[in-house]
């Protein structure tokens, strides 16, 4: 029971749109796939009294307790308050997650689901993308010409799913942890694959471009496939030069493309943007650090800055937002977390004998690209990362039980 309910929250998780306006507190921030979770969670604890948390999980509960004294320093406490129950729930999420598909088969399951997400949000964001320029019917309307959004509330959020799903479906494929798979879960990672890069591009993210581009750019690296960076460096040029001629083919999409690199690159490297405009230097760093001067030990907290506090806007680096809003507690926090995440990576063991530890190693150069992406966004409210935490903590359980079969045959040889 409570892994159907568990499979609709990561079907769902794509679809952003909260059952009532961001403005209106906290129905603001529901959706959907949130109820299905909130479900989960008590049908769950209802016929279950033991339950494992994960490592990963404890680094995250331990960066969850860190953020609680801003609630009382915020000057929007009851944003802040809001923004630490929904960390504290996506916590109990991925928790759940974990005691539901913690094992090989799981993981199988795990996999196919989020690639469904992944290849649903996918195929309607491109159909709907189809349908501006068509008399086709949209499935989600755009909040602006050019705009491919699927399910989500904008662009934004599409790209950064986008982000995270490639981040498990490209070296899931090239991994051998992928011929281990059913049959339909490897059909489903090939089809998501295809169809979730080319609604990356049509969602016009440019964190999300950069945090591909450098995970491909690791992985040629990790793998000592240097030969394979002067064909990238050929598309790449191939790409920049072509450019122009989207404007004939996509307008609206080159239009909104043209207008994020110029108003988030060019006019923040240039310094042509106003202090008291959005822009990633020019406004993050400047307020950030203004919160975490005033209130070194707690910061603004979650949620605390922006709406008329420091300024009108919400800080969107992720490590930016924890230097203002959670100060020194968080940033103590959000790195003991991290770093507990990053570790697993290291796992000793045979990635040529052990499938789990080589689909780790080739992950890696993903995440270290996500980490460039969450410069600029701020990913820790994101279902879509809990899902992958959740793929990375099984996997690395799979990975150790992998270990100690291979030396237990070790030691009878």
């Amino acid at each position: 029971m409570v892994k159907k309910i568990l499979s609709l929250f990561i079907i769902l998780s794509f679809f952003t749109r909260t059952l009532a306006a961001t403005s209106a507190g906290a129905l603001g921030r529901i959706t959907l796939a949130d109820f299905f979770g909130a479900l989960a969670i008590i049908t769950f604890l209802a016929y279950n009294t033991k339950f494992k948390i994960p490592v990963l999980s404890v680094g995250n509960f331990m960066f969850v307790i860190l953020v609680v004294p801003g609630i009382m320093a915020s000057l929007a406490p009851q944003k802040t308050f809001l923004e630490v129950v929904i960390l504290f729930f996506l916590f109990l999420v991925a928790v759940l997650l974990y005691n539901t598909f913690d094992s090989k088969k799981g993981l199988d399951e795990l996999i196919f689901l989020f690639s469904l997400a992944g290849l649903i949000a996918s195929v309607t964001g491109i159909w709907d993308t189809l349908a501006m320029f068509t008399s086709l019917p949209q499935i989600f309307p755009s909040r602006a010409a050019g705009e491919a959004i699927s399910g989500f509330r904008n662009g934004g959020q599409a790209g950064a799913y986008m982000l995270v799903v490639l981040t498990m479906l490209i070296p899931l494929r090239g991994s051998s942890l992928f011929n281990t798979l059913v049959p339909k879960t490897k059909k489903t990672v090939k089809l998501s694959l295809i169809f979730s890069s080319i609604f990356l591009i049509l969602t016009g993210k440019i964190a999300a471009y950069i945090g591909v581009g450098f995970g491909v750019f690791f992985y040629l690296i990790l793998r000592r496939k240097f030969i394979m960076l002067l064909p990238l460096s050929l598309f790449l040029g191939l790409v920049v030069f072509l450019t122009p001629y989207v404007e004939v083919i996509a307008p609206m999409l080159y239009k909104r493309l043209n207008s994020k690199i110029q108003t988030r690159i060019v006019d923040n490297v240039s310094g042509e943007n106003n202090l008291a405009e959005e822009g990633f230097i020019a406004d993050n760093f400047k307020i950030a650090f203004e919160v975490f001067l005033e209130k070194p030990l707690t910061g603004g907290g979650l949620g605390g800055v922006g709406g008329g506090n420091y300024g009108s806007h919400e800080i969107h680096s992720t490590y930016l937002k924890i230097i203002g809003e959670c100060g020194i507690f968080g940033i103590i926090g959000y790195s003991l977390f991290m770093i507990l995440f990053l570790r697993v990576f290291f796992l000793k063991s045979s990635k040529k004998l052990n499938p789990y530890k080589n689909y780790l190693t080739l992950m890696f150069p993903f995440i270290l690209g996500c980490l460039v992406s969450w410069s600029y966004t701020y990913h820790m409210r994101k279902r879509e990362f809990y899902i992958l935490l959740t793929i990375v903590s099984i996997t690395y359980f799979l990975a150790k039980e992998f270990e100690k079969e291979l030396s237990k045959k070790k030691i009878l040889e």
